[in-house]
């Protein structure tokens, strides 16, 4: 019905309806983890994540291609990761070259939510090189940002010990030095459940 009509829409020649559509299949997924499913069933992943690797010089298109994997992600029961993978390097890729606020809040809660999904889809994460990034995150004036990022390197963190060392060498454990007296309670706890993570 209306998500396979969205998700032809895809191909469409006019980027204004790909764009459309795209906002659309947000929406839908956005609603409750039931329509999530049947959106990404429909193999919406795939097109939009494509998409977006090819047109990131629009910021509008790359705010609202963003958003919509983001809610790929989102909800409990998680998304089967198998289905969710491929957006895991082109929101990476985002997150590396993009400072909106909108758009970051968006990819670091999704990665949140892919790195609590269990322990195989840390080294997926890994893969990508974006510790660092998410790393630097950590201090970003947003709350929301740095909560997400934190939940993230947290979730990083239960990993065996190669995947915990590769957050430490990117400079985790100075960050949370830092943060541990942050203004915010939600930010120092989540901080210390970090820590416990490494220990």
């Amino acid at each position: 019905g209306t998500v396979d009509a969205f998700v032809r829409l895809l191909q469409s020649p006019h980027f204004e309806v790909i764009e459309q559509a795209i906002w659309g299949l947000g929406n839908l997924a956005g609603y409750n983890t039931r329509v999530r499913d049947i959106v990404i069933a429909a193999g919406a992943v795939d097109p939009i994540a494509n998409l977006l690797d090819q047109t990131q010089n629009n910021p509008s298109f790359v705010r609202n291609a963003s958003w919509t994997l983001a809610n790929f992600c989102r909800g409990r029961p998680g998304p089967k990761f198998e289905q969710v993978a491929r957006c895991v390097p082109s929101l990476a890729r985002i997150l590396m070259n993009h400072d909106s606020e909108e758009i970051l809040t968006d990819i670091c809660w999704a990665f949140s939510y892919i790195s609590d999904g269990g322990k195989g889809h840390i080294p997926f994460i890994l893969q990508t090189n974006v510790t660092p990034r998410i790393i630097q995150l950590l201090e970003h004036n947003c709350l929301a940002i740095s909560v997400a990022s934190l939940r993230t390197i947290g979730n990083i963190l239960t990993g065996d010990d190669s995947e915990t060392q590769v957050a430490i060498d990117a400079g985790c454990l100075e960050a949370f030095n830092r943060l541990i007296v942050h203004n915010r309670k939600a930010v120092r706890k989540e901080v210390c459940w970090s820590v416990s993570n490494v220990t």
